[in-house]
């Protein structure tokens, strides 16, 4: 701004506000810098329109007092209270921060001061916040485009935490957050303080696109940003020969005084590769291409400290995966922390008082950070892992014979029907791998709670290009530990597969049956099962809600437990041994927007990121049904006490642990003959009764 438009606002805010004496101040000041025939800096002018805003409060505040009066509703009426609340919390901050800022600057005259100044910035990240970071809001409602970085509690926790991330443990860090809450901001200012004052420093940032990481037509993208915060930087703290238009050209912002550099890339497959950095700011890494995943591994040698900063979108990215796999180092930015944003606020955004109308689907992706819910076409709308997960501990309670008792393992009780479903793939695990699923239907003896419940067991995955002999093999292998092959009733393979069909067969005499080729095959048997009925949960009794279809996870990857709001949630799954892979894609399966307004017979989920769930469902179509029929000899084993089993006769024959082996040889004698009794005794009265008729 030139000075003479400057000298116009500030002969107009002490003339007609009589604004404070910083501003008469600000005036003289001017006053000598045009006698020296200087312009004022930015930073000048910012911190005039700052250190004098409170004038600005009446009146933009009167503008909302017309939208009060006429709101319709309890909501409306809230939404437009809160907007005018905001407009003096921002513009009060400012002034305050402002003016505190024009005293401190004030005392700084000297080149000795300057240099203890910037040692003081050097030695305490904070400190430098306190006084020279800024904040710019293009949004037409925001009532200065220009503010000083004045962090809140969260926010000065955030950079602790950076610190502590960067510099003590040399790790890396996701940061989850709702939309707005400075995360971004916050680590571009810290990028900026280092790269002033740390020897060496060099960062690596990106974006979900190009366009977002540096264009100097958008003042939004990641360098737009920084080069701001650079500018409104005084000229002594600047390095030493540093020329703004030669030292910030495309994608690169260096300092020629101790070596530091800031570098942006583009999010491609190959990002990082050949290159060394300190940090790596992944700005919504949850967008970007690929999920992610090439990228994170591509980076993983690049960096030690990279940051994943990101809203959520749904489970089907690293991002995610990271968030839920379990030490991970996670700083979480809840909308509830920021002291200004509130219930009014909240409560507005899918009525659109406070900006655009926001769906469901937005608010918890934007918002209310829930991986699920933000999850757009959601196909198993009613998954929840509370209900639809269990460890083999807690299905053991209930199962009986869920621990053989020769290897006191867990496994399917033997007298359970079992089915498995192949999902051949040739690719890797972020493309399209082989995915195997086993599931197990509950027999007509097993308890009242579960008789004819659906459960998955187990599932292997084998990527980048399996041979079927590999997958047959472990098939094999992870099947004959309880003779389970013999228990197979349904063996279904991709429908596409004939070559890999006939080689199981003809190489492994392992025989598969294709499943139905239709788009939705299954999906509505699953969703039946995956409602919960009516009643208390059978494996825990906390929770209210009985689905037909569980999830079996190893102990320590399907526990219930609270999380960080008290709320219940279950862990997170690591390997194959937590069903990671199918866990993963339920909640992700989704119809893309292109089926939207289809009927939903018609509507094809999403090609991607389904292979254990098409394995699921390949099976589930012919296999969900009636409970296992148990054969008369099974029916009556399942009514002898269990040391009178034969089961356990023989074990304990073997081990040489039985006593009294004649006394209950002969109890197992009266047992059955009683049960043959009781049996007949049935039989025969309803033959007399048909008889009768």
């Amino acid at each position: 701004m030139a000075t003479d438009d400057l000298r116009s606002i500030i002969v107009g805010l002490v003339d007609q506000f009589k604004a404070a004496d910083q501003a008469v101040d600000l005036y003289k000041s001017l006053e000598s810098r045009e006698k020296g025939e200087t312009y004022l800096s930015r930073l000048d002018d910012a911190l005039a329109r700052c250190a004098n805003c409170e004038i600005l409060i009446d009146l933009a505040q009167s503008k909302i007092q017309p939208l009060i009066d006429r709101a319709t509703n309890d909501i409306e009426r809230q939404a437009r209270e809160y907007q005018r609340d905001l407009i003096g919390w921002q513009l009060h901050r400012a002034a305050e921060s402002a003016q505190e800022r024009i005293a401190h600057l004030a005392r700084i005259v000297t080149p000795e001061d300057q240099a203890a100044e910037k040692e003081l910035c050097r030695k305490d990240t904070k400190y430098w916040f306190r006084y020279y970071a800024w904040s710019t809001d293009p949004r037409p409602d925001a009532p200065l485009s220009v503010m000083p970085t004045v962090p809140f509690p969260f926010q000065d926790n955030y950079i602790d935490w950076l610190e502590c991330t960067t510099f003590e443990e040399h790790s890396s860090g996701l940061v989850e957050k709702s939309r707005d809450m400075g995360a971004t901001v916050i680590w571009i200012e810290w990028n900026v303080k280092h790269w002033l004052f740390t020897e060496g420093f060099s960062s690596l940032l990106s974006s979900a696109t190009e366009d977002l990481v540096d264009s100097k037509q958008d003042p939004d993208t990641l360098f737009e940003k920084t080069r701001f915060q650079i500018r409104m930087l005084p000229k002594w703290m600047l390095p030493v020969g540093f020329d703004p238009n030669r030292h910030m050209p495309y994608m690169n912002i260096a300092n020629p005084e101790n070596g530091s550099v800031i570098t942006g890339q583009a999010p491609t497959q190959n990002i990082g590769r050949q290159r060394r950095r300190t940090v790596a700011l992944c700005d919504e890494f949850a967008s970007w291409p690929f999920g992610g995943y090439t990228q994170h591994t591509a980076m993983s040698q690049t960096v030690r400290c990279m940051f994943k900063v990101s809203s959520v979108k749904g489970r089907l990215n690293k991002f995610a995966e990271e968030r839920h796999a379990g030490g991970t180092n996670v700083f979480t930015m809840d909308w509830r922390e920021h002291p200004w944003k509130d219930d009014r606020w909240f409560n507005s955004l899918d009525h659109g008082y406070c900006g655009p109308r926001m769906t469901t689907q937005e608010v918890a992706q934007e918002v209310s950070r829930d991986y699920d819910a933000s999850q757009p076409g959601k196909v198993f709308t009613k998954y929840n892992e509370l209900l639809n997960v269990v460890t083999w501990k807690e299905f053991a309670s209930v199962a009986v014979g869920a621990v053989n008792p020769d290897t006191n393992l867990y496994r399917i009780p033997t007298n359970w029907f079992c089915g498995r479903g192949l999902d051949w793939g040739a690719t890797d695990e972020n493309q399209h791998p082989a995915v195997c699923i086993w599931i197990a239907i509950a027999a007509e003896n097993a308890h009242p709670s579960i008789r004819g419940c659906i459960f998955v067991y187990r599932e292997r995955m084998w990527s980048g290009g399996p041979t079927v002999g590999e997958v047959a093999r472990e098939i094999k292998t992870v099947e004959a530990v309880d003779h389970e092959t013999e228990r197979m009733v349904q063996k279904r393979i991709s429908h596409e597969r004939s070559t890999e069909q006939n080689t199981f067969l003809r190489e492994h005499r392992m025989p598969w049956e294709k499943w139905q080729t239709t788009d939705n095959w299954g999906l509505s048997v699953i969703n039946e099962f995956l409602e919960p009925r009516k009643w208390q949960h059978p494996f825990r009794a906390e929770l209210y809600g009985s689905p037909r279809l569980y999830l079996i996870v190893a102990d320590d990857q399907g526990q219930m437990e609270k999380d960080h709001s008290g709320h219940g949630a279950v862990v997170a799954a690591r390997d194959q041994d937590g069903l990671k892979r199918l866990r993963a894609e339920m909640p992700a399966y989704h119809y893309p927007t292109t089926e939207a307004g289809k009927p939903v017979g018609k509507m094809k989920p999403e090609k991607f990121f389904d292979d254990a769930v098409d394995a699921l469902r390949g099976v589930a179509g012919h296999f969900f049904g009636p409970s296992k029929k148990l054969s008369d000899n099974e029916r009556m084993e399942a009514s002898f006490p269990e040391p009178l089993r034969a089961e356990t006769l023989t074990r304990e024959i073997r081990d040489g642990t039985i006593e009294d082996l004649n006394v209950r040889i002969m109890q197992r004698i009266e047992a059955r003959q009683k049960y043959k009794e009781q049996n007949t005794g049935r039989r025969g009265i309803l033959d007399r009764y048909r008889g009768g008729r």
